[in-house]
């Protein structure tokens, strides 16, 4: 058919993503223990006002929301599988939007996999 573009993702990649998930929810839980610093001159807020911790967010859930975004992008399928989508609304040879055309590469989705993405 031609020439084709291959994305191999490096060897180890996945275990250096859990590591680096590892520490990140390390220090959210941290921080997220910090108590609040005492007020100052505050006497007039009532205590069910004042904050109990230093920084009142969900660092742990947050830090686990962003990191499955990060493992979902480690798999390749996902990428193809989103390519596949995005040309079936916009490609020129099959999109169904009459308003927008566009190049999208055909993926060569049987020699795709977790760790490798073919396409034109």
């Amino acid at each position: 058919k031609g020439d084709v573009a291959v994305k191999v993702q490096r060897p180890g990649v996945r275990l250096l993503v859990e590591r680096d998930t590892e520490l990140l929810l390390t220090v959210a839980k941290f921080l997220e223990s910090l108590p609040a610093l005492p007020s100052q001159g505050d006497d007039e807020d009532s205590p069910a006002n004042k904050p109990t911790r230093l920084i009142n967010t969900q660092l742990v859930a947050a830090t686990q929301e962003f990191m499955s975004r990060i493992f979902e992008e480690l798999d390749y399928r996902n990428e193809a599988s989103n390519c596949i989508t995005f040309a079936d609304l916009y490609s020129e040879r099959s999109g169904t939007s009459e308003d927008v055309s566009v190049v999208v590469p055909e993926v060569y989705l049987p020699w795709c996999t977790e760790n490798v993405l073919i396409m034109e």
